[in-house]
């Protein structure tokens, strides 16, 4: 992927993954519906950024063009991409891609991945891992929803809606809740967990799936996964691996105190509640 063309730049999972792609070098181009401050970031990295969607924005010396399910099958930069013989990658297989090679550590869940990732990404930064990320919303620091850095780490949303979470192979899984949602691909609750279990089959040997014990969806996971991984759980159960004891607010921060393997340990985090 060192020319891509991504259709739908803008956007919040496209955008990460190109602004990796350039940090690594790669000469990215795309085009999006509107101007934003998201496409001016992506210009700063050297990036070819146009508005509107049009045939002739797609370079004929591009070496893919990177979509997401919500690009239509009409889009005209998707049609010249037919003719030239351009392969079209979708934004979770170009996601895999980038995390080749490392550590990757996958955040699932019906709702809570963007904190949960962004904190992540926050704490491994503050430690000096210098992981790489990608994340569905902009950090305070260094205002960015992307990273390429030089650690062994990287620190991904997995998006289950379309269940392209499922191209992930992760050393780490954290899965925060399951909820039947999306129901334009999910019929009932029971597909959702299969889609789960799916996920968590493609941890890699060895590794690691983290999931609440609160979130009555995430422990029935639990009980029907027949992946043999090794399985963390955490939350203010008195079953947890790693209980919550207190979570003490501090204005906009919060002073939190968790148990694990039998040793109290206090911290805080940035985020009230």
């Amino acid at each position: 992927m060192d020319r891509p063309h991504f259709i739908g730049i803008g956007g919040a999972g496209m955008s990460g993954i190109a602004k990796i792609l350039a940090q690594r070098g790669a000469k990215v181009a795309g085009s999006d519906a509107k101007e934003s401050a998201t496409a001016e970031a992506l210009r700063a990295l050297g990036a070819t950024v146009h508005i509107g969607h049009a045939a002739d924005h797609l370079a004929s010396d591009a070496t893919c063009v990177v979509v997401s399910s919500a690009i239509r099958a009409d889009n005209p930069e998707l049609a010249r991409a037919a003719e030239l013989g351009i392969p079209v990658v979708h934004r979770s297989d170009a996601l895999a891609r980038l995390m080749d090679g490392l550590r990757p550590i996958a955040v699932a869940g019906t709702h809570g991945k963007t904190t949960t990732t962004s904190m992540l990404a926050v704490s491994l930064s503050a430690l000096g891992l210098n992981p790489s990320y990608a994340i569905g919303g902009d950090l305070d620091a260094p205002g960015s929803n992307a990273q390429h850095g030089d650690g062994e780490i990287f620190v991904a949303e997995a998006d289950e809606s379309d269940r392209s979470f499922h191209k992930y192979a992760p050393e780490v899984a954290i899965v925060l809740n399951v909820e039947l949602d999306h129901h334009a691909n999910y019929a009932s609750i029971d597909e959702i967990y299969e889609s789960f279990e799916t996920f968590a089959a493609k941890i890699v040997p060895g590794g690691t799936l983290v999931i609440s014990a609160d979130h009555e969806g995430a422990r029935e996971l639990t009980r029907r996964l027949s992946a043999d991984v090794r399985v963390v759980t955490y939350g203010d159960a008195p079953d947890a691996d790693v209980r919550v004891l207190s979570v003490i607010p501090q204005g906009l921060k919060s002073e939190v105190t968790v148990l694990l393997d039998g040793t109290e340990l206090t911290f805080a985090v940035s985020v009230p509640g």
